[in-house]
């Protein structure tokens, strides 16, 4: 069916007042989109979409690619665009494409540029109500970990710029629970810490001895090491919640016969 989208308020006042015509109306802002639906001033109910519904339509039509997705997402990141999402896939090829100065630092590329401004963006106003979409944050968290996970685990990766990446996607990509809980007395900010370090360092049994050592190396120094001068809890509340784990995975593999 037809699907118009309103750049405007009037386009959207017109909406409002008479949507005949339209299966959905299309409009990116996160207010709205909540709303679900949208009720002109006939009765008419039809669904409100977003941007990113109509890239799945599209998708589901074999007409809209990952590589034409991933080109939109980038221009709606440099046109202002926040709360997108963030594909391990399409952060794997953004950290793959970028190339090394002297020192083994990562050199950005426009695209990993736009993405890391975009989402310090979000972080530096505050947009993001935990309530309602936390889920966004956790979703950076998990597929940000995940994409640290993928580095280590390509041995055709040098070491050293496995580290420069995993520097670059812990600092700018996974959301620091400072970013959301901005309360050093709430409990949700140490439950999120910890959560960060247990995603961060279960074990990687695919990983090299000597590969996995300059993976600690870097834990160490980027992560650990800070925290224990001010948050020697946060440390000892992930050890003991990893000691809980393995001793649940031992019990499991005891049961199954393994």
């Amino acid at each position: 069916g037809l699907l118009k989208h309103p750049l405007t308020d009037n386009g959207l006042a017109q909406f409002l007042a008479d949507s005949e015509g339209c299966d959905a109306v299309s409009i990116d802002d996160r207010y709205i989109n909540r709303l679900g639906r949208l009720t002109d001033e006939k009765g008419r109910n039809i669904p409100i979409v977003s941007c990113l519904d109509v890239f799945r339509f599209l998708g589901n039509k074999g007409i809209f690619d990952t590589t034409k997705k991933q080109a939109v997402l980038h221009r709606m990141r440099e046109a202002g665009f926040a709360l997108l999402p963030l594909d391990t896939e399409e952060l794997e090829r953004l950290l793959y494409s970028t190339s090394f100065n002297d020192d083994g630092m990562v050199r950005e590329t426009a695209e990993l540029r736009i993405l890391r401004q975009s989402i310090m963006r979000i972080r530096s106003l505050d947009m993001v109500s935990q309530a309602g979409e936390g889920t966004y944050l956790f979703g950076l968290q998990q597929k940000g970990i995940i994409t640290i996970r993928h580095l280590w685990e390509n041995n055709q990766l040098p070491a050293q710029h496995a580290v420069s990446l995993t520097d670059w996607v812990w600092r700018n990509i996974v959301p620091s629970p400072t970013d959301w809980v901005r309360s050093n007395s709430d409990p949700d900010r140490t439950n999120s810490f910890v959560q960060n370090l247990v995603l961060l360092l279960a074990p990687m049994i695919l990983v090299p001895s000597d590969r996995y050592k300059a993976f600690l190396s870097w834990v160490e120094q980027a992560i650990l090491a800070p925290l224990q001068l001010a948050n020697p809890d946060i440390i000892m509340a992930a050890g003991e919640a990893m000691r809980s784990q393995i001793e649940q995975l031992a019990r499991k593999f005891e049961d199954e016969g393994i």
